[in-house]
């Protein structure tokens, strides 16, 4: 049997497409992991996942990572796998942009105090949409971003150089 090395992963944005596929996938891989999934549930369609995060033994809680106090499990915390962001651009574009800076901004802030009093490894992931409609239906790749700070850059002032960051494209 293979080991993570983290006993107790929290996956937030745990429910959306993202999120329940690392979920599941580090279920099966690492079956001695407890896995969290945190989400608010708000992107139509991720209820859909519940049954199959449920099925897997993944824990579902549902919270928001705007709101400090649903991020306190009152659980260990080794690898928080921050997936909650709010992907679209043009979330904010017709209407207030609020929940996008609160997601985004305040959300991430959040799981990086999570990550920091637990001395949590965290690794961040990110959409890089920013292509129109237009060229997505004309085959443009969209990227995704990742960061990964291992506990001793969450706890220090700048990154540590032992960060790792990168992106992939699908399309």
């Amino acid at each position: 049997m293979k080991s993570s090395g983290y006993s107790n992963i929290l996956i937030t944005g745990g429910a959306g497409f993202v999120g329940s596929n690392l979920a599941v996938a580090f279920q099966q891989r690492y079956p001695q992991s407890d896995i969290t999934c945190l989400d608010n549930l708000k992107r139509r369609g991720s209820e859909l996942n519940l049954p199959r995060l449920q099925a897997a033994g993944i824990r579902f809680v549902h919270g928001d990572i705007r709101n400090r106090e649903d991020l306190d499990l009152n659980q260990n915390v080794d690898l928080l796998i921050e997936c909650s962001a709010e992907p679209s651009v043009l979330a904010g574009f017709d209407n207030s942009p609020d929940y996008l800076i609160n997601t985004n901004l305040v959300g991430t802030v959040n799981c990086l105090e999570v990550a920091r009093r637990q001395k949590a490894d965290m690794i961040f992931l990110s959409t890089g949409r920013l292509l129109s409609r237009e060229n997505r239906r004309h085959g443009k790749k969209m990227s995704f971003y990742f960061l990964f700070m291992p506990r001793i850059a969450v706890g220090s002032n700048a990154l540590d150089r032992r960060s790792v960051s990168g992106a992939c494209q699908v399309g």
